[in-house]
């Protein structure tokens, strides 16, 4: 009899621990859903982030390029201004 008490409580415990395996693996598959799932939803913002500094780059380029076009046109003014300026002193040491 107590053979048979023995018996039926080993294979209780031994139910009891495989249920307990399959628990722990159940919830470590649930940890590796939700660490998947923040990962994914990590990408997507580094991949909005990206496009939308790819967006302002091209921005920046447009800007930069208005910037040198601006800047060579008052190059030349200044250029044109200075052999003005130089004629202009010829001249006045021309009257002298």
């Amino acid at each position: 009899m107590t053979e048979t008490i023995n018996i039926i409580y080993g294979g209780i415990g031994a139910i009891v621990a495989i249920a307990g395996v399959f628990w722990h693996f159940h919830r470590r598959s649930l940890d590796v859903e939700k660490r998947i799932t923040k990962l994914e939803s990590a990408d997507l913002m580094l991949t909005e982030q990206v496009q939308y500094i790819k967006d302002n780059q091209g921005q920046l380029s447009a800007r930069v390029e208005r910037i040198e076009t601006t800047l060579h046109q008052i190059d030349k003014n200044v250029i044109a201004t200075s052999v003005k300026l130089e004629q202009i002193l010829e001249l006045l040491k021309a009257r002298k």
